[in-house]
């Protein structure tokens, strides 16, 4: 009987009610609380995890990166290559065909080939960059995890210009300098698609690039070295081996060349990667 009377007054009493959903929330809120925090540390055990596998093996790591990117990017990636191919077989045989004499000609050939070659290398970094977030699972605390859902093109531009033209400042004095200048700004352009400090005006794109380069200077300068001598040995292995200049070698020798380009972009971007999650200051830079 007692008992029949509490539960009379219990479902009487809308306090009693409220209590009850109070309870239930509170139980429910302490229990997403709690997933959130276990959500948050497998996150950073992801994260911990795959800076220690590219640590171990990067060069493993930028090969299966570069497979992802391909299979993902072919269409604009292959349009690319062949629009290239065209444009620059065509120019090196116009300077192949010029007299010892035109030499205005010829500088005018060269030059309109090394601008064609950096505005190809500009595309393919930005097609390269786009697939990156499609293939790769990147930390919201330091990645846009959308670098391409906001205006980007005008950041990109200046802070690839400000980076060309410092190393080309560096260059003027002497060679060797220009490199290390280069090798400590290879990740500007990263910083100014992907980096969440720089996209809220929190970092400067070349100091942030010389900080996470410190570490990591004398991988990038190795692999920057020889990826830069095997395309350049494949550039000119036609003009000093004559059998090998016709269109079919020389476009299997540029698609070679292709992707060591692709490879070296996908190292580069590991190497950036673990950088950016293993610093801890930089976001005071």
């Amino acid at each position: 009987m007692p008992r029949a009377r509490l539960e009379l007054a219990r479902q009487n009493d809308p306090s009693q009610d409220f209590k009850s959903c109070a309870s239930t929330s509170f139980a429910t809120g302490a229990k997403l609380k709690r997933r959130g925090l276990k959500s948050d540390f497998m996150r950073a055990v992801c994260q911990s995890l795959k800076s220690m596998n590219v640590a171990k093996n990067p060069i493993q790591c930028a090969a299966t990166l570069t497979r992802d990117l391909l299979s993902r990017q072919a269409k604009p990636l292959l349009f690319i290559f062949a629009f290239g191919c065209l444009i620059s077989l065509q120019l090196e045989d116009l300077v192949r065909e010029l007299g010892p004499t035109e030499d205005t000609a010829r500088w005018v050939l060269q030059l309109s080939l090394g601008l064609t070659d950096l505005f190809e290398g500009i595309l393919i970094f930005l097609v390269l960059s786009w697939g990156i977030p499609k293939v790769r699972d990147l930390s919201p605390l330091k990645f846009e995890k959308n670098p391409f859902a906001e205006p980007y093109l005008d950041s990109f531009f200046a802070e690839y210009l400000r980076m060309l033209a410092t190393v080309l400042l560096f260059a003027l004095m002497l060679l060797i300098p220009g490199l290390i200048a280069y090798c400590f700004l290879m990740f500007v352009p990263y910083i100014a698609i992907f980096s969440k400090p720089y996209r809220s005006d929190q970092v400067s794109a070349l100091r942030y690039s010389y900080e996470l380069t410190k570490k990591f200077f004398w991988r990038v300068f190795a692999v920057f070295i020889v990826t830069t001598a095997l395309q350049l040995g494949l550039e000119f292995l036609p003009k000093l081996y004559e059998p090998l200049h016709n269109w079919p070698a020389r476009v299997a020798l540029m698609g070679v060349s292709s992707l060591i380009v692709f490879w070296t972009y996908s190292f580069m971007f590991i190497t950036f990667e673990q950088a950016v999650l293993e610093d801890k200051d930089g976001i005071n830079v």
